[in-house]
C-alpha cells in the first residue's frame, strides 16, 4: 500500500500549530484553550493522515463543548503497545450507547451540531489501516478522552 511510503517522522508540535491556525476562528469564538504535553515529540506516520486524525479530534472537541469554553489537552507518550496520542476535552461527553455509535459512517449522535458525521469514521479508518487502535472513554456531561495507539513496527 502506497500510504506507507509517506511515512516520516512527524513533528507533532508543528502539526498541532498548523491545525490551531486552521481553526483559529473556531478557537477564538469558543474561547478554547489547547495545551500540549508532548512526551513524544515526533511520531512515524503519514503526515497528511496525522493531521487528519488530530484535526478531527480537535475540531470535535471544540464543536461539542456545550456551554463551557473548551479546554483541550493533547498528550503523547511512549507505552509498551506503541506511542499513545490522547486528546482530552471537557465537553458534553458521550453516553455508553453513543460511544459505540460514533465510529459509524454518517453516524451523528448530536443533530443540533453541524457536521457530516464522517470525521470519526475516517479517523478510525486511517488508524485501523495503519495497524493502530483508537478508543474513547467518556461519561455524559464530563468530556471525552480519545486515545490513539500507533503501533511501532519498523
Amino acid at each position: 500500500e502506497n500510504e506507507n511510503r509517506n511515512v516520516q517522522a512527524v513533528d507533532m508540535q508543528e502539526v498541532i500549530t498548523n491545525i490551531e491556525w486552521s481553526l483559529q476562528d473556531e478557537i477564538k469564538e469558543s474561547k478554547a484553550t489547547i495545551k500540549q504535553k508532548l512526551g513524544v515529540k515526533s511520531i512515524r506516520f503519514s503526515k497528511k493522515n496525522m493531521r487528519s486524525i488530530l484535526y478531527n479530534l480537535i475540531s470535535n472537541a471544540i464543536k461539542y463543548c456545550g456551554s463551557v469554553a473548551p479546554n483541550i489537552i493533547i498528550e503523547t507518550s511512549a507505552t509498551q503497545d506503541g506511542i499513545l496520542l490522547s486528546v482530552k476535552d471537557n465537553g458534553i461527553g458521550l453516553s455508553d450507547a453513543d460511544q459505540e455509535k460514533i465510529w459509524g459512517m454518517y453516524s451523528r449522535v448530536n443533530h443540533n451540531i453541524d457536521g457530516q458525521g464522517i470525521g470519526l469514521y475516517l479517523t478510525k479508518k486511517i488508524v485501523d489501516s495503519a495497524g493502530g487502535k483508537i478508543r474513547v472513554t467518556s461519561t455524559e456531561g464530563n468530556g471525552c478522552t480519545f486515545e490513539v495507539v500507533f503501533s511501532i513496527k519498523e
